[in-house]
């Protein structure tokens, strides 16, 4: 179970005089707040305001899940109001495709220790008893960083995150600690792993049959003279539904997107209401999936023809669309 606190609840006393423990409460996009577009109004049913989410719309998975009223406490001048939610038996987590991590050029770049994150890390490490000879990274964006230490021993390359990617994962991490998966830390810089990295380790792979299609030219209405593997194809249609940066270098790299420039209109038509994802995980099958697309009743693979029985066990009432690229055609 998620549980929030509200804030900005004493602009609204009147309406929380109102309300009692076990209330259904409604979150609302407030993208007309002065301070933060991206603020979360929350609502009685009648749609009286009662407070503000302390969270953004980047760092709350879905604003559509039921939420209740968990605790009233109206004793101080700024009403404290906690509301809870459970969590979803799978989740969905977007994070670089291996094929991206696979082709990455993985030379050292060593950091000045006037980098403060890079000194107090290592001040960190030191007071471990842990003697740092150099600190560097071999790839690093404003979500992930692959970070180098040497020591007098050894090299190590280490998977970690940076405090914008978990701020904005929070509930991930948070959902892990409550199904007892890890034990709780706060955010430290550099010491939290990448959750992919953490699920594919203790998770199963639902493994799906395919049906065995030879093909060596990709079609999309048109031949394309080239042989790209359908892992190039989905980071291509990715990038152009969501111009993610982190799919852009490898698709520059393979000279891939110019083939769907004709198609984008109708791509995006078909998936405008979709979230791009790369891994979905469930606690209660301790399984993971590689994920395509998604939204609150569906989701999407891109692919050609496969047996997802498995995979429906593990997403539940959501209903499954295979997008097969060299016919252009959506099948349910």
């Amino acid at each position: 179970m998620q549980t929030f606190q509200l804030v900005g609840t004493f602009s609204f006393s009147d309406n929380i005089k109102l309300l009692k423990i076990g209330d259904i409460v409604k979150l609302l996009p407030n993208a007309d707040n002065k301070q933060n577009k991206n603020a979360i109004g929350v609502y009685m049913s009648d749609m009286r305001k009662i407070g503000y989410l302390p969270f953004t719309l980047k760092q709350i998975d879905s604003i559509k899940k039921e939420c209740r009223v968990a605790k009233i406490d109206t004793s101080q001048n700024s009403a404290t109001i906690i509301i809870s939610r459970q969590y979803d038996d799978n989740n969905f987590l977007l994070c670089e495709p291996k094929t991206i991590i696979n082709e990455r050029n993985h030379s050292i770049q060593l950091i000045e220790e006037s980098n403060n994150d890079i000194r107090d890390f290592k001040k960190y490490l030191e007071n471990n008893k842990h003697i740092v000879h150099s600190i560097g990274y071999t790839f690093q964006t404003e979500d992930f960083i692959d970070l180098y230490i040497k020591t007098f021993n050894e090299e190590n390359i280490f998977n970690t995150v940076t405090r914008k990617y978990y701020d904005e994962n929070i509930f991930k991490y948070d959902e892990f600690f409550n199904f007892g998966l890890i034990g709780k830390s706060i955010f430290q810089q550099f010491k939290i792993h990448r959750l992919e990295n953490y699920i594919e380790k203790n998770y199963e792979l639902v493994k799906l049959s395919r049906k065995i299609l030879k093909f060596n030219i990709i079609q999309l209405h048109d031949p394309i003279n080239g042989n790209h593997s359908m892992n190039d194809i989905k980071i291509a249609i990715k990038y152009l539904l969501s111009m993610n940066l982190m799919y852009k270098e490898y698709i520059d790299k393979i000279d891939i997107i110019k083939y769907f420039e004709n198609y984008k209109t109708e791509i995006r038509r078909f998936f405008s209401d979709y979230n791009i994802t790369e891994l979905v995980y469930d606690h209660r099958y301790q399984k993971y999936y590689y994920l395509d697309l998604y939204n609150e009743n569906n989701i999407v693979i891109i692919d050609i023809c496969k047996n997802f029985d498995k995979l429906l066990s593990m997403i539940g009432n959501r209903k499954i669309y295979i997008y097969n690229p060299i016919e252009g055609k959506i099948y349910y």
